[in-house]
């Protein structure tokens, strides 16, 4: 019997033929792709409305990640394809965060400010919360309330740990 092996092919369907010879054919699922450290695997759980989400896509050579964060400060993350973690926020920053999160509300009538990047090292930063995003953070803007968000942001993975 000949087999043939596809770098491709997940699944295949097996045929007996008249004289007992396997026939593969070839379906439309795919392999699972080696996931880059640098991207975050996909979102799988479901999350309360209350529970604003900071993803940033990560670029060539800084991974992404997702930070989930509740009221009381309460934080799990995702950094990459292989580093997760939970950790808890200063008070005063998770007020600050979630006040500034009010004030900037509905997250995705957000003035947006389209800015240049560069391919291999560009990323963008959003905030989702309640089935809002914001526009790209990362962008400048003269907006009080992106600047605000923005720099919490940047607050949050400094005490986290997670590279920008």
């Amino acid at each position: 019997m000949n087999v043939f092996k596809f770098l491709s092919l997940a699944t295949f369907v097996c045929l007996t033929s008249l004289t007992n010879e396997a026939i593969f054919f070839i379906t439309n699922a795919q392999l699972p792709q080696q996931v880059n450290k640098n991207q975050c695997p996909p979102q799988n759980r479901l999350v309360k409305s209350n529970i604003p989400i900071i993803l940033n896509t990560g670029s060539t050579n800084t991974p992404c990640y997702r930070i989930y964060i509740s009221p009381t400060g309460k934080v799990d993350y995702v950094v990459g394809s292989n580093r997760n973690g939970k950790d808890s926020l200063k008070q005063k920053l998770t007020h600050r965060f979630f006040r500034d999160i009010k004030k900037a509300q509905p997250l995705s009538k957000l003035p947006t400010q389209p800015c240049m990047k560069s391919v291999s090292f560009g990323s963008s930063t959003f905030i989702r919360l309640g089935g809002e995003q914001s526009p790209d953070l990362s962008c400048p803007s003269d907006n009080p309330q992106v600047k605000a968000l923005f720099q919490d942001v940047n607050e949050i993975t400094r005490d986290l740990k997670i590279p920008d």
